[in-house]
């Protein structure tokens, strides 16, 4: 975690169209990076992922690993 990633000097942050109130993470690719952080909190904290945990964090949730029980 950290506040500005190296990875890129400028990041573009996307959240999902499905967002309608506002309350949800952002996502923002880097060269080697993936990084989220609170939509509501821009300047806080930054997550920051390899490529490849981030893909195998999208495996996951496609086979539903993350569903609510």
């Amino acid at each position: 975690m950290g506040q500005s990633p190296n990875d890129t000097p400028e990041l573009v942050w996307r959240r999902s169209s499905a967002s309608v109130t506002g309350e949800c993470v952002e996502v923002a690719f880097g060269s080697q990076r993936v990084y989220l952080r609170d939509s509501n909190s821009p300047d806080g904290s930054i997550l920051e992922f390899s490529r490849s945990d981030w893909v195998a964090f999208l495996a996951g949730v496609r086979r539903g690993e993350f569903d609510w029980p």
